[in-house]
Parts: C-alpha cells; sequence; structure tokens
C-alpha cells in the first residue's frame, strides 16, 4: 500500500463518494464476521454523517429458487457494468449504514476501493425500487430518494 498523505485521500474520498458509487470495502456483519462486500451508496446528502447502502451478491441461487423477492431486487447480467464479472443481485430488501467517517478510515486504510458508478439508468431502477419498497422505512426513503 502506498503511503498517501491524509489530506490527499481525504480529497480523493470525498471527490469518488457520491449517490450510485460501487465500493469494496470490509465489512462487519453483526454476527462479528468480517467480509469484503460491495455496496451502492444510495443517500442524496452524500456530505452527512452517515451513508445509507445496500449490498450486491453473486449468489443469485436465492432469488432464482424464490421469485417473490424479484419486487425488491435489481439483477444486473454479466456485462451490464464493468466492475461486476458474474451476475450480480443489488438487493433493495433492506439498506444498511455505516459512518462516513468509518468508510473514509477503511479508504486510508487500504480497506475501501472505488469499483465504479451505476448508470443513471441502473440508479433510477434502484430508486423505483425503493419507492415501492414494503421494508424500507419512510424516513430512509427520504434520504435515499431525496424527497420531503
Amino acid at each position: 500500500m502506498i503511503d498517501v498523505p491524509a489530506d490527499i485521500s481525504d480529497n480523493i474520498f470525498d471527490r469518488e463518494l457520491k449517490r450510485g458509487t460501487v465500493i469494496r470495502t470490509q465489512y462487519q456483519f453483526p454476527d462479528g464476521s468480517t467480509r469484503n462486500k460491495y455496496l451502492i451508496v444510495l443517500n442524496h446528502n452524500i456530505s452527512g454523517p452517515t451513508i445509507i447502502f445496500v449490498f450486491t451478491t453473486s449468489r443469485t441461487e436465492f432469488y432464482k429458487k424464490y421469485p417473490q423477492f424479484n419486487p425488491d431486487i435489481l439483477t444486473l447480467p454479466v456485462g451490464a457494468v464493468s466492475f461486476f464479472i458474474k451476475e450480480t443481485v443489488i438487493d433493495c430488501r433492506q439498506v444498511h449504514k455505516l459512518s462516513r467517517d468509518q468508510l473514509k478510515r477503511n479508504f486510508q486504510e487500504g480497506l475501501l476501493q472505488f469499483a465504479g458508478e451505476l448508470s443513471a439508468n441502473h440508479l433510477t431502477r434502484v430508486d423505483q425500487i425503493i419507492r415501492k419498497s414494503r421494508f424500507i422505512s419512510s424516513d430512509d426513503k427520504k434520504h435515499i430518494l431525496g424527497e420531503p
């Protein structure tokens, strides 16, 4: 890992982190396990203290077996975006939150990489799914969709 001065690292992080950004970072789950996961940044106010995101997964068998979840996911086929080399599901059934400071620390420590950005069409589809979601709170929807 290259040792980059903090001010330069912070500027890169602030420039790259935006709505629709796909990041790969180390994530600690409630059971204490830690894995690298791809996350899609969702909130409109990206400068706030909390970043709202959804997970992606290339383990799509569950979603094929249980199609009742299809209204709450977006499936990206192979080749839809350059940074996912397998068919990938964006699971919009549950949003998650991390502090912006934690993500920034992960970036500074080399534990977070910016993979790319969703296209405007994919992000619009995610917004449509979230707007209709029975699982996401109205408060979270406001922060994600930028609606009053």
